[in-house]
């Protein structure tokens, strides 16, 4: 007999359902519009922003993992602004450029060869992402002094931008306590330059471009000391672990293919010994199969957060590692050798 629910219960299920998917939501929408007001390093507890910061970067690879590449960057840049690293402003750019939002990772790419200047890697991925926006978009410039700048509503790192063609930009240049409104338009490929002078009575600090490079300089040298921090990968463990799915497929293949010779022959003469060494065989195809996935798995993971422009002090890093398969008598074994 099949149990009947009551009505007032199914009514319950259905709104309890309902108000927990309206919630996720509504917390979902708030944490999003929350990472999209501001590129400015966040303040607070550092070592609270850094246990923050490693949650959205996770969140963010789970995002970037899912193909979800617009929720992935701002996630990236939101641990960013938490505890600034290199390789949350270098995958939130590379993000926002899968996403197609080329205004956008164009901003944060600015943003990267700022303070990033001496990374030639970091750069040059800057260059060709500015390069890609510079065409589609308009790049708003705005020249002041001690200013902060505002561009549609979200509190930029930099005093330049790129927004949207052939639509009315607003633009604000915080001066202390004054604050000054502008409009900005233009085509793709426009450049529009905003000089804006301090208006007067601004309480603006006077050494205050002097407090935000030493700021800089110290934030830097942070990151440097600091060991457990978000990093990218050279490239020599990407294309180990891709040498070594390479070898297990092959060996998988032969695996397979072993085994399935084997059957003929017990079929013509079926003996114990023939069947114990068919399953033999098929123990060994079978965990060489779930091998194979691991690694292909692991592959695709280091691949999110490998840096395949590398310098040349990367590469002498990657060159100690290698990877190799030596045959056995059941089968090989896959080596892997090097440091990390």
């Amino acid at each position: 007999m099949t149990p009947v629910i009551p009505r007032s219960l199914r009514s319950g299920l259905v709104a309890l359902l309902l108000a927990s998917a309206t919630s996720a939501s509504a917390q979902d929408a708030a944490e999003r519009a929350a990472a999209e007001q501001s590129d400015v390093r966040a303040t607070g507890d550092q070592v609270a922003n850094r246990r923050t910061a490693a949650q959205a970067y996770d969140r963010a690879a789970n995002y970037f993992m899912g193909g979800q590449f617009d929720r992935a960057g701002q996630w990236f840049m939101t641990a960013y602004r938490l505890a600034p690293a290199r390789a949350a402003l270098v995958q939130a750019v590379r993000s926002y450029q899968r996403a197609g939002e080329l205004a956008r990772a164009g901003t944060l790419a600015i943003l990267l060869a700022e303070q990033y200047p001496n990374d030639a890697p970091a750069v040059q991925l800057a260059n060709e992402v500015m390069v890609e926006a510079s065409r589609r978009a308009v790049l708003v410039t705005v020249e002041c002094d001690g200013c902060e700048v505002e561009a549609d509503g979200r509190l930029l790192a930099t005093q330049a931008a790129y927004l949207g063609p052939d639509e009315a930009h607003a633009i604000v240049a915080y001066f202390g306590n004054a604050r000054v409104e502008r409009e900005a338009r233009g085509e793709s490929g426009a450049q529009v330059l905003l000089e804006i002078e301090t208006p007067e009575g601004a309480e603006v600090a006077p050494d205050e471009s002097e407090a935000q490079a030493r700021a800089t300089a110290r934030r830097r040298r942070e990151e440097e000391e600091d060991e457990g921090g978000i990093q990218v990968l050279g490239p020599g463990l990407f294309w180990t672990s891709a040498a070594a799915t390479v070898g297990l497929g092959a060996l998988t293949l032969w695996s397979g293919l072993d085994t399935l010779s084997g059957v003929d022959a017990y079929e013509a003469t079926p003996t114990l010994e023939r069947l114990q060494n068919g399953q033999d065989k098929e123990r060994r195809t079978n965990l060489l199969i779930g091998f194979t996935a691991a690694f292909a798995a692991t592959t695709a993971v280091l691949a999110i957060f490998t840096d395949f422009a590398g310098d040349d002090e990367d590469e002498d890093d990657d060159a100690g590692t290698r990877a190799a398969i030596v045959p056995t008598r059941d089968g090989a074994v896959v080596m892997v050798e090097g440091q990390l």
